[in-house]
């Protein structure tokens, strides 16, 4: 939704980044790929941590928490707006 709302705001929505790093990279959609890779270049999701502390995932099929949702809103406001 923000990388929509991004787009059509004409905000540079060019990065990407290799989500190589997150353990879960699979299990993204195909069409949620871009969306995805943006929003990690953008720092817009950073991870949840594994289990053993050292890797990370992206749960690209688990919910987001209000708190979750709230840090992307200051992100991308931080990010595009002010």
């Amino acid at each position: 939704m923000l990388f929509e709302y991004a787009k059509v705001s004409e905000y540079d929505i060019s990065e990407r980044n290799d989500l190589g790093s997150f353990t879960d990279e699979a299990d993204v959609s195909s069409w949620a790929v871009e969306y995805m890779q943006w929003a990690a270049a953008v720092k817009m999701i950073t991870g949840k941590p594994n289990d053993d502390g050292k890797t990370w995932r992206m749960d690209p099929k688990g919910d987001a928490t209000r708190a979750e949702c709230a840090a992307m809103l200051k992100r991308f406001a931080e990010k595009y707006v002010n």
